[in-house]
């Protein structure tokens, strides 16, 4: 893994460190040794060890196209033997990374009789048959939609509910309460920690541009153009030189999905584009939604919803099952600072607050 904050010269230790394979370090002499060592020193004591010898070296969660370059220029030639492996988070910093695409994989989400498999061994202890537990099975597809086939959701969540008891009111308290879930409970926080780093690793640009996806329902796909129409309707794209601000809205859609914020998809066999639309993974909209709530950004009226405790909010959103009447929505929302109304489903209900 390598170490945030990223650290040239604590990483070339640590590779020396386990190239040297120390099981034993009585007193710490050697960790002594290199902590005086500067990068220059570290750097040739690195080529030392790899001199001769067939390496396979994982670099973990590389996060700027910056660190490679560092990195790479500490390494000495190494033999056609060895390999460095890169995993990134974000397409361009592989495609830096290498030159040659063939040596690019991108790693695709499980399908699902493969996801139900490791969900129940993991559960289990073994692969069982779901079929024959029909309420069991209901709401382990639920709980797979949501992890959407991430193998860490997935064993983290089967880690969960491998201690708890094996029955579908343990497992549906699970579904109905997964946002309180994954932020309070100690052995689920894992998943929320490893999406919010991918949150916290946007520049503020995209951040904002994430954060407004929390306005669309779980599982809607949002067409692009609507997508980028609206950022630079609501000023989350600017004019640029020779570039309008609905282009640079299109290469912020792109660079989202470049970093796996959102996913991509295809509608319309029409389209000229590739990709026309795009959703949210139902666990990242879970980080959408509870970071949009804490910067003011968006608030969704939803049946049983209770006023928003920050007050101001910039995009406001009615649900499709909020069905309340206009005393009821002047008390949940303060309108004075509220840029952007999204009204889903046929708004009839809400054609009465505006008279």
């Amino acid at each position: 893994m390598v170490m945030r904050p990223f650290n040239i010269k604590e990483l070339l230790k640590s590779l020396i460190l386990q190239l040297l394979d120390v099981a034993i370090d009585f007193g710490g002499r050697i960790r002594k040794e290199l902590t005086v060592m500067g990068v220059e020193a570290l750097m040739k004591e690195l080529a030392r060890l790899l001199q001769g010898k067939r390496c396979l070296i994982v670099l973990d969660d590389l996060s700027s196209t910056a660190e490679w370059d560092l990195i790479k220029q500490s390494f000495p030639k190494m033999e056609n033997t060895s390999r460095i492996i890169v995993t990134t988070r974000e397409e361009k910093i592989a495609k830096h990374c290498s030159v040659k695409r063939e040596n690019i994989y991108k790693l695709k989400i499980l399908e699902d009789k493969d996801a139900l498999d490791l969900f129940t061994r993991k559960v289990f202890k073994e692969a069982i048959n779901l079929d024959k537990h029909p309420e069991l099975n209901e709401q382990a597809k639920l709980i797979l939609k949501k992890c959407s086939g991430l193998p860490l959701a997935i064993v983290t969540m089967g880690g969960f509910l491998a201690n708890q008891p094996k029955t579908a009111m343990e497992w549906r308290k699970l579904n109905e309460h997964i946002s309180a879930e994954l932020e309070m409970n100690p052995e689920l926080r894992s998943i929320r920690t490893v999406l919010q780093e991918s949150y916290d690793g946007l520049p503020y640009h995209l951040k904002s541009c994430f954060l407004y996806m929390s306005i669309f329902p779980e599982d809607q796909k949002v067409s692009r153009r609507r997508l980028i129409w609206r950022w630079a309707a609501e000023g989350y794209s600017r004019e640029f030189r020779d570039k309008s601000s609905e282009e640079i809205a299109d290469g912020y859609f792109v660079e989202l999905i470049e970093r796996s914020m959102i996913l991509p998809s295809r509608e319309s066999i029409h389209s000229r584009k590739e990709i026309d639309c795009c959703q949210v993974h139902d666990l990242m909209r879970e980080i959408a939604i509870s970071n949009s709530e804490e910067e003011n950004l968006v608030f969704s009226l939803e049946e049983g919803c209770s006023s928003n405790p920050h007050g101001m909010v910039r995009h406001l959103a009615t649900s499709r099952d909020w069905e309340g009447d206009k005393g009821e929505f002047e008390s949940l929302v303060d309108l004075s600072h509220v840029r952007s109304l999204t009204v889903l489903g046929d708004g009839d209900h809400f054609s009465s607050l505006t008279r």
